[in-house]
């Protein structure tokens, strides 16, 4: 096709060459085959037109357009004198539409199976992109089957009636289905170190799913590649796999992978470095670079070095930074190591343009910004502006760019982002252990602007209505926050609500009525305090005659006026799987402001997450609360403390553990600890993407006054998270509880929760 296309140009060229600009007079399409397509397409694939100055660059960039339309076979230009200009001919030879797909040298994979895996179909336009796609899909299949050898070509051809034919040559190869990898000549690292650095798995680990163990020829390269910069970070640079070996047990039997490493000797830092500096002595740089003299090499430390020195000149305003590690021989087993640093000029920041919002406010976006116009060019805050503005929901894509400036000196910054919809109408269906199933409707806007008539979007607002409905629960929930109250960091959050809950018991029924409103003011990136008010008219119903006598004298009518305050530290790094990070909530309420509830309570709350090889993911969770009353009030039974079920002791049923009376109805207690570990890994292949494996262990106990060893509880339990509909995993948990009373048996207890939107 490029031979041809420079050869129309040739064509074209030779002949006006010498001409002088001219008028398109007429263009006449001529078609090779007539009734394969209209003239009209053609035309709208063109710049040139009737009326238009003849010129061969535009008659260049239309000859592209036509060919990447994916219509034509052939494009050819051509002109005759007319009418005092010039008439443009153009002869087209028209692709036909695909009749039909054929595979000829398959024989491990079915071509049923080839077609359906492929996007070309029958008489449908096709285009050499589609064609690529299709080799590669092919490739990728015959990959995972276990044949990493396997070629594709292509030929077209000819149909009747004008249609196109494309026939797939498939040379299988032989298939290496790997059933084992073993490592000579490591003594520095273990099998098992080395293997857990590899993407490649063994026959052993992937049998159970039901998946190949094949070989990948670009994943091999790429882990043979990891385990050589595994060496280098433990100070081995001369350590590199030597030699790769296939052993098939017979013909077409499964393939033993042999790889040979020569480790060479571990190198130490004989001298370190800094150079080119001159804004900061060279002095105070080294004591604060990881590598130091007399320690064995590291690669990992070197490159963390490198961004160290790279943030530690940006916040002083030196954007346009270099650092080049240089390495040389100090003699035997040792190296010397010179940080060059270019440190370029300091900068100041100069003007903040903002593209891509349209619907968006630009003070909703300036005001998450932590540096302005005026200051050092710190990079740091730059970066700390760009992830605020990721973390609203109004984007899809935010970019933070420096970019030259006018004034010499400054440095501009360039906010590009993408909006995307904030505005949801939902319907769906939930389930729980705890509340069984749920219908709901959602009216959501998370840029809404209350006083945006007509279109009520731009403001950074949010506004949510929330109706849900099932077997045991009733809700009505509004709420409304302003995240910038008066042009200033201070959030305002009111919600009004109606709860009708049916699960929490089988003897008494409870209903809520009432609303809140809050402040948040941020303490820096990651922390924040809140305080708040919250008014609640509460009701303890519809009590079974049988019901304890205990249970009989919680019934009544309920107004607890309340003041709360909250601290929170917040680093992970996503809200609905966290992956690492952790999270820290201190919060205390007073009731007793008016109403009939005089109550105080503490609330201490704490997760930790670690990102291990592998995608694992490792998270420690506790959590810790504790009322009472005074001024001689009783404690409403819904403020009380309760354990057990989806939230916390998975083990036990929902409120399953704390104090009961003589029937086992939960009486619940006034305090409670409770913690969690937890440890969830991918499946292996494609399906991790959707499916997670995860093993647990909770703890915990609910007490009237003080706690002993023997109130603990605990359970141990498998589960998977599911990622079929967004980011938030639908949870499937058993657990066998470690400890039994005479109301929790000894039987393990399924839990799931999930949620669907449409």
């Amino acid at each position: 096709m490029q031979a041809l296309l420079a050869g129309s140009i040739f064509a074209l060229s030779v002949g006006l060459a010498d001409a002088s600009p001219e008028l398109i007079e007429d263009i006449e399409v001529q078609f090779v085959e007539e009734g394969l397509l209209a003239e009209e397409l053609i035309l709208a694939n063109m710049e040139a037109a009737v009326g238009r100055a003849f010129d061969e660059d535009v008659l260049d960039q239309d000859l592209k357009r036509l060919y990447a339309s994916g219509l034509l076979e052939k494009v050819e230009f051509f002109r005759e004198p007319y009418r005092g200009g010039l008439r443009l001919i153009v002869v087209v030879q028209a692709r036909g539409k695909l009749r039909e797909v054929l595979f000829i040298g398959n024989s491990a994979i079915s071509s049923k199976k080839l077609r359906g895996r492929i996007s070309l179909e029958p008489n449908r336009w096709w285009d050499d992109g589609q064609l690529q796609e299709a080799r590669r899909e092919i490739l990728e299949l015959y990959t995972k089957a276990g044949f990493p050898d396997a070629t594709v070509s292509h030929s077209v051809g000819s149909a009747e009636g004008g249609f196109s034919r494309i026939t797939f040559s498939i040379d299988e190869g032989q298939q290496a289905i790997l059933d084992r990898i073993s490592i000579e000549g490591n003594r520095v690292f273990t099998d098992r170190q080395l293997l857990a650095k590899m993407k490649l798995r063994e026959r052993k680990l992937l049998k159970l799913f039901g998946k190949v163990a094949s070989i990948d020829n670009q994943v091999l390269e790429d882990d043979m590649l990891a385990i050589e910069n595994h060496y280098r970070d433990a100070g081995y640079l001369d350590a590199r796999i030597i030699e790769v070996d296939r052993h098939a047990d017979g013909a077409s039997g499964p393939i033993t992978l042999v790889l040979t490493i020569a480790e060479g000797a571990r190198q130490t830092v004989a001298e370190l470095k800094v150079s080119g500096t001159e804004a900061v002595p060279p002095e105070a740089i080294l004591t604060k670079l990881q590598m130091q003299a007399g320690m064995p090499y590291s690669g990992k430390a070197v490159r963390e070095d490198v961004e160290f020195l790279r943030d530690y000149y940006g916040r002083k305003g030196y954007t346009d930074l270099h650092v080049r590690p240089i390495l040389s021989s100090a003699g035997a087993d040792s190296v010397k190591l010179d940080y060059s640093i270019y440190e370029g000029a300091p900068f100041t920041v100069g003007e903040i343009r903002i593209t891509g919002n349209e619907e968006t406010q630009d003070r909703v976006i300036r005001r998450e910004l932590a540096i302005l116009p005026g200051e050092t060019f710190n990079t740091a805050l730059v970066e700390a502006s760009a992830n605020r503005v990721r973390q609203l929901p109004n984007f899809s894509r935010v970019e933070m760019t420096p970019t030259d400036s006018s004034e010499e000196g400054y440095k501009d910054i360039h906010v590009s982002v993408t909006e995307q919809p904030t505005g949801e109408f939902a319907f769906g269906a939930g389930f729980s252990s705890i509340d069984s199933i749920v219908g709901f409707v959602k009216l959501a806007q998370s840029n809404f602007d209350l006083a945006g008539w007509p279109s009520f979007t731009g403001a950074g607002q949010k506004f949510r209505l929330n109706l849900q409905a099932g077997a045991e629960r009733r809700d009505l929930e509004f709420d409304f926050i302003e995240p910038w109250l008066f042009g200033k960091d201070l959030t305002l959050a009111t919600a009004v609500y109606y709860h009708d809950i049916l699960y929490n018991s089988d003897v008494y029924e409870e209903r809520h009525l009432g609303g809140q409103a809050s402040l948040r003011r941020k303490l820096g990136e990651h922390r924040s305090i809140t305080g708040g008010y919250k008014l609640d008219f509460g009701k303890v119903y519809n009590i079974d005659p049988a019901a304890s006598e205990q249970i009989k004298a919680l019934a009544g009518d309920f107004t607890d006026s309340m003041l709360f305050a909250e601290y929170q530290l917040t680093t992970v790094d996503s809200f609905t799987f966290p992956r690492r990070g952790h999270r820290v909530s201190l919060r205390g309420e007073l009731s007793g402001l008016g109403g009939d509830v005089e109550t105080y309570a503490f609330e201490m709350r704490a997760a930790k997450y670690y990102h291990l090889p592998l995608d694992t993911v490792f998270h420690l969770e506790g959590a810790f609360r504790m009322i009472d009353a005074y001024g001689g009030g009783g404690i409403p039974i819904y403020k009380r403390e309760f354990l057990g079920g989806a939230n916390d002791l998975r083990g036990y049923d929902y409120r399953g553990v704390g104090p009961k009376d003589e029937y086992g109805e939960a009486l619940g207690g006034l305090s409670s600890l409770s913690a969690t570990a937890e440890i969830s890994t991918p499946l292996p292949g494609r399906l991790g993407e959707k499916v997670r494996v995860a093993t647990f262990l909770d703890a915990g106990t609910v007490s009237e006054r003080a706690w002993g060893v023997d109130d603990f509880y605990g359970d141990v339990g498998v589960g998977l998270r599911l990622f079929i509909i967004g980011d938030t995993p639908i949870r499937l948990d058993y657990a066998i509880p470690l400890k039994t009373d005479r109301f929790n048996d000894s039987g393990g207890k399924f839990n799931i929760q999930m949620r669907y939107e449409f």
